[in-house]
């Protein structure tokens, strides 16, 4: 059995909940091969994510209090658009003129650092051996 990435794991339980309506932990961390205890980590992040709701249904005598989540719409535009997986990737994402500019940007970079040494060399360097100098005239 592979583990699972973090974000693999995110989408994993998203792609659940989507499915469904009403979640049981055990069942989820069982489809999905997460520990249990981390499934309520990865319900946590996506509550602050807004991705799913939590409601809850008091308990009385005969029925005790639970939890379950739904998907909201931002949750499933993620997951219908990707995931975290999608979302990272779009954001990582260079276009072909963002490595352009960022070429050209180093380039000069190294250039202005050549620039810069070699005239410490020709300043502070080049006066201390002048018999080196075949450019100078004695």
């Amino acid at each position: 059995m592979t583990s699972l990435t973090p974000i693999q794991k995110l989408d994993a339980v998203l792609d659940f909940i989507s499915k469904r309506d009403l979640i049981d932990v055990h069942e989820m961390a069982n489809k999905i091969n997460v520990d249990y205890n981390e499934c309520f980590e990865i319900l946590e992040r996506l509550k602050d994510d807004k991705n799913i709701k939590p409601n809850s249904k008091q308990g009385n005598s005969l029925e005790p209090a639970y939890t379950w989540y739904s998907i909201t719409f931002d949750g499933r535009l993620l997951n219908q658009t990707g995931g975290y997986k999608g979302k990272f990737d779009r954001e990582n994402k260079f276009n072909p003129l963002q490595k352009l500019k960022v070429g050209l940007l180093n380039a000069a970079a190294v250039i202005a650092g050549l620039y810069y040494l070699l005239e410490i060399i020709r300043i502070y360097i080049a006066p201390l051996f002048p018999h080196f100098l075949f450019w100078q005239k004695n």
